[in-house]
């Protein structure tokens, strides 16, 4: 996950939706508001909460980090899953917590989750 950035990279590549022809320094303002969302965990958030973000940094998530370096630019969708839950979180440090998985509520609430998001908005 924190060199997603390469995958994210040949998939808009093969997809045509970065032209070749564009230099660096156009690159850099390359803008993917109508073609990407990257949709990432949030430790920051609670779990079951959402947010979605556009032309932003990568508030320490390595794998948007490392996005951020492939594309060269921060004009790009993102959907912020939350995953706090302050149990767990206070007794395993942040770099395992996010390796762990769901427990079976959470698995379950997650469907409801997806309902709520109106993926159509994102693109407007």
């Amino acid at each position: 996950m924190n060199n997603s950035g390469q995958a994210v990279l040949q998939i808009l590549n093969y997809y045509k939706l970065i032209p070749k022809n564009l230099g660096f320094i156009n690159k850099k303002n390359f803008d993917l508001k109508n073609s990407l969302v990257i949709i990432h965990d949030d430790v920051d958030i609670e779990f079951g909460k959402f947010k979605l973000s556009y032309n932003s940094r990568s508030g320490g998530h390595n794998g948007i980090k490392s996005v951020l370096n492939y594309l060269n630019t921060q004009k790009f969708n993102r959907l912020r899953l939350g995953i706090k839950n302050d149990l767990l979180r206070n007794v395993i440090p942040t770099d395992k917590f996010v390796l762990q998985n769901f427990n079976k509520q959470e698995l379950n609430d997650l469907n409801n989750i997806f309902d709520q998001i109106n993926f159509n908005e994102i693109f407007k």
